[in-house]
């Protein structure tokens, strides 16, 4: 059970002893209870008025209670206020900076992707659809007009130097029909290799090793691009506006939801508050009945 609603049962509780009991402390028993309960229940209002709509006739939800449900009404100036602090006060483009080019920050980008791509070299369909994709750029590479184009022409230069031994060969006699053939020759060799078992392992070994292959070039380069990274970060960061995005995201929230995210943050002081007026409206039942009794 929840403090306000414990609180809730005492006044009620006070205020059903202040009728039934005899003797004079009924109306100090009741006159606590009754301003105990106005006053939790003063606050349960307030705090369900700050979160929801309230309707006098819910049913049709007509006649809104003038002020009810701040947070979805002024949800826009939310949005605005919230976007200006993380973008002014809570995110520094130079904080963020520091914590990419920080060791610790590269140390943990490379276990990812070093994990990342490991799960990808164990993964048989995508490593085999990696070598379907090799063999199909390569095979499109070698019989690309401009491979062929590039081939004979080669041919027509230097064919002359080992024409003595091929003129035996009927097909090497003729320059066109020699760009075709080798065309062919050389589809017929890489479709052979992309379906080597071995070359499906090198694929594979390769996968594994590209992020320790990459990250060791970049650990030969860091020092010489360690200033023109942070430059070209920093110009990065400078075209992030922090501002809109959080404004924008929270602006699009569903109905209720920043209520919501509000309410699980406050959720135990909001308690409390119940727990207060509750408290604050028993002292004010006995200070009335203190004045009634001796002062007025």
């Amino acid at each position: 059970m929840k403090r306000g609603q414990i609180t809730f049962l005492v006044t009620l509780s006070l205020m059903i002893l202040g009728l039934i009991l005899p003797g004079q402390m009924r109306k100090l028993i009741f006159a606590m209870g009754i301003t105990g309960f106005v006053g939790y229940g003063t606050n349960v209002l307030a705090i369900r008025m700050l979160f929801d709509r309230i309707y006098l006739i819910p049913k049709w939800k007509k006649f809104p209670l003038p002020y009810s449900g701040i947070l979805e009404i002024e949800r826009e100036k939310i949005a605005c206020a919230i976007g200006w602090v993380v973008s002014q006060r809570l995110v520094s483009r130079d904080a963020l900076l520091g914590m990419i080019v920080s060791k610790e920050f590269r140390s943990r980008i490379r276990s990812i992707v070093e994990k990342k791509l490991q799960s990808i070299a164990q993964d048989k369909s995508i490593v085999s659809k990696l070598v379907q994709d090799v063999e199909t750029a390569l095979i499109g590479f070698v019989e690309n007009d401009i491979f062929r184009d590039n081939l004979q022409e080669l041919l027509y230069q230097h064919l002359g130097k080992v024409g003595n031994v091929l003129i035996g060969s009927r097909i090497f006699r003729d320059k066109e029909k020699l760009t075709p053939y080798l065309q062919k020759e050389f589809k017929n060799v890489l479709e052979a290799i992309c379906r080597d078992p071995k070359f499906y392992q090198k694929i594979q070994i390769t996968v594994e090793n590209l992020a320790e292959n990459c990250f060791s070039l970049q650990s030969l380069l860091e020092e010489s691009l360690q200033a023109y990274s942070k430059e070209t970060l920093r110009e990065l960061l400078e075209n992030v506006d922090f501002y809109k995005i959080v404004k924008d995201e929270v602006s699009n929230f569903p109905p209720g939801e920043l209520s919501g995210i509000v309410l699980k943050i406050t959720a135990e002081n909001l308690d409390w508050l119940e727990v207060w007026g509750g408290f604050l409206g028993i002292l004010a039942g006995i200070l009335f009945w203190t004045m009634e009794r001796y002062i007025l």
